[in-house]
């Protein structure tokens, strides 16, 4: 803080845990502040942990924000941090992506554009910037560097990547559907090359959810897979069986306990 001044100034680590080169845990907080003569910021928290042992992972990363007027005493010391997005393993042996990005909208996107700019009209964004270089601000201010918000600094991995599989390969091929920048050493996203040669990009949960609330899906992205639990590295046949079973009993349970059956 400065001298003098009661509010924390940003970007700063709340506590970070070290495992070796790897971040086991961290939180970052920043803030975002109007450009123009408008008393606002949006408080930034990004959490992250990871923690691999034997045969399960911890893992949860989320991101929140809190609006903030400082002509409005109460919004100072009262407004609480929102939920924007997450992800995390319910089940660390199971290793399954629970997601959560029900408030990362477009709503929520014009509610945070106007709070900063006093604006979220066409002329706004010509002026300030799309609405996707505007998520990429945010999620950068909280340490979310990555312009393919797939990783955070130090091998923190993100959550679930989607990459065509064989089958999604070969739709996607007939489709003729290229993505990317072409002039890119790595570019695989030709379709006028041969198959065996035609691997498109994928995307992470979180890209893919901004560019779809920005309208910026692309050929090969707008054909995106949602994680299934048959995709977590530690489903199995007998997994779901005993997932089944268990799903069963508790029903039996639940019709115990309100006297549907003896």
């Amino acid at each position: 803080r400065m001298k003098g001044c009661p509010w924390p100034w940003s970007p700063a680590l709340g506590c970070i845990d070290w495992d070796c080169e790897y971040i086991r845990t961290a939180d970052y907080f920043s803030h975002v502040w109007s450009p123009y003569a408008i008393p606002h910021a949006i408080e930034l928290m990004h959490r992250y942990h990871g923690r691999s042992r034997m045969y399960s992972v911890e893992f949860f990363t989320a991101w929140k924000y809190r609006l903030v007027d400082f002509a409005d005493q109460d919004s100072v010391n009262n407004e609480r941090m929102k939920l924007l997005c997450s992800d995390c393993f319910e089940d660390e042996q199971l290793r399954a992506d629970v997601i959560d990005v029900e408030n990362l909208k477009k709503k929520t996107c014009r509610k945070l554009r106007t709070f900063l700019f006093g604006s979220c009209s066409d002329e706004s964004k010509r002026v300030t910037c799309t609405d996707y270089d505007f998520w990429l601000l945010i999620f950068s201010s909280m340490g979310t560097t990555d312009p393919n918000l797939a990783n955070d600094p130090y091998h923190c991995n993100l959550g679930y990547s989607w990459s065509p599989n064989r089958k999604e390969r070969k739709m996607l091929y007939k489709l003729k559907a290229k993505e990317g920048d072409e002039d890119d050493d790595d570019f695989c996203c030709d379709p006028d090359e041969p198959f065996d040669e035609y691997y498109p990009d994928g995307c992470s949960w979180l890209k893919h959810r901004v560019m779809e609330i920005t309208d910026s899906l692309g050929p090969v992205s707008k054909h995106y897979r949602a994680p299934t639990v048959q995709d977590a590295i530690g489903w199995t046949e007998e997994w779901q069986e005993q997932d089944e079973m268990g799903r069963t009993m508790d029903v039996l349970s639940a019709a115990r306990m309100h006297g549907l059956i003896r």
